[in-house]
């Protein structure tokens, strides 16, 4: 009643190699038993035949970065049976992170990766003029100072100030001596020019007591409203104001031995070049016709309980010189008036998500999150 003789199959050995260093073997046994009633069972108890974990070790190969990890068991006949194991690369990372297998120890994971968009190009920094010449099916030639050929620049050039408001550079993505993009009416492009830069993404998946139900429902699809902090492998990635957003968030239900748990995910994009918040030109077809603008209300009353006033503000439509309503909006200057000439536009800078402390998350945290706030 049990096994009674164990053979290897040398000529059915398999082995493939994925380097650097990952190796996959294949070995077969013959296994025979004296009783009908035995089986799989007696034959995994059989000391001849590997156990999950054992190092790869027949004949004279051996490979200690090889385990058993799969077994494959067909009876041929009454009594007589085939094994086959499979010996992959011993999973060293999930070893040396949590040894004890205790889901209460184990850290997060973290994925990150970038994802292209493109966006309306608003500012950039000024580098003059071009002429172009050719003419027929000639192709053009520029003409610029790259060229070693005189070329024109005009008098906004070279730019030493920036006109990245609020924010600085960062607001207009980095770029130096960074000033709005427009034709040398300072009126800019319609439609402007567009430019591709990348978001970050990161996820974070981590062990969690309790799903965090409450929390979710108040944070997806919200902005960081101040500086916060990611682990990232021991590092801190500090993360500036209206950066990130929180896009998703999902969880799977775990079941540990001696309690169940909960795998929840989180999905951050981040934009570092404009930040979540939007700048808009202002620029349109109408002004206000008394000095109670839309900025003076919000100035008089920050909360913002008078500001629906100024939607109902009395306001006149702009007529060119010739008395003609417009064919195309103008600049104004922030105060509901039209721009006088040669002053650089203005961008309004509006909060489009709920901005919320992303400290709450405790995506600074190492560990699993046994208590999460309400």
């Amino acid at each position: 009643m049990a096994v009674t003789e164990v053979i290897k199959q040398y000529g059915g050995r398999q082995a493939s190699a994925d380097f650097p260093g990952k190796a996959t073997y294949t070995m077969r046994y013959i296994v025979k038993t004296d009783d009908v009633n035995d089986g799989i069972d007696a034959i995994m108890d059989s000391d001849d035949i590997p156990e999950p974990g054992d190092e790869w070790e027949i004949g004279n190969d051996d490979d200690g970065s090889s385990v058993a990890k799969k077994f494959s068991i067909e009876e041929l006949e009454q009594n007589l049976w085939q094994v086959t194991v499979t010996f992959g690369a011993r999973d060293t990372e999930s070893q040396s992170d949590n040894p004890s297998g205790d889901w209460r120890l184990e850290g997060p994971e973290i994925d990150v990766s970038t994802t292209s968009v493109s966006r309306p190009a608003e500012y950039g920094t000024y580098c003059g003029q071009f002429l172009v010449q050719g003419g027929g099916n000639a192709m053009p030639v520029i003409m610029g100072p790259d060229k070693g050929q005189v070329a024109q620049f005009d008098a906004r050039g070279p730019i030493t100030q920036d006109f990245a408001k609020p924010g600085g550079n960062f607001i207009a993505g980095g770029i130096s001596n960074a000033i709005p993009i427009t034709n040398s009416a300072w009126t800019p492009f319609d439609p402007p020019p567009e430019a591709e830069y990348s978001r970050l993404s990161i996820r974070i998946t981590r062990n969690h007591a309790v799903y965090p139900t409450a929390l979710m429902g108040a944070y997806q699809d919200t902005v960081n409203a101040a500086p916060f902090f990611i682990n990232i492998n021991g590092f801190q990635l500090m993360v500036p104001p209206f950066v990130a957003r929180l896009v998703g968030v999902s969880g799977s239900r775990q079941f540990a031995e001696e309690s169940p748990y909960w795998r929840v995910s989180y999905e951050l994009l981040l934009d570092f070049y404009t930040t979540w918040r939007v700048l808009l030109l202002d620029r349109g077809y109408q002004e206000a016709k008394d000095e109670d603008t839309a900025q003076e209300l919000i100035d008089d009353d920050p909360y913002g309980d008078n500001y629906p006033q100024g939607m109902n503000k009395e306001k006149h439509n702009i007529i060119d010189d010739k008395g003609l309503p417009l064919t195309a909006p103008v600049l104004m200057d922030g105060h509901g008036k039209v721009m006088m000439g040669g002053s650089s536009p203005i961008y309004l800078w509006y909060a489009i998500y709920q901005e919320r402390d992303f400290s709450q998350l405790q995506f600074h945290n190492p560990g699993p999150i046994l208590v999460m706030p309400n």
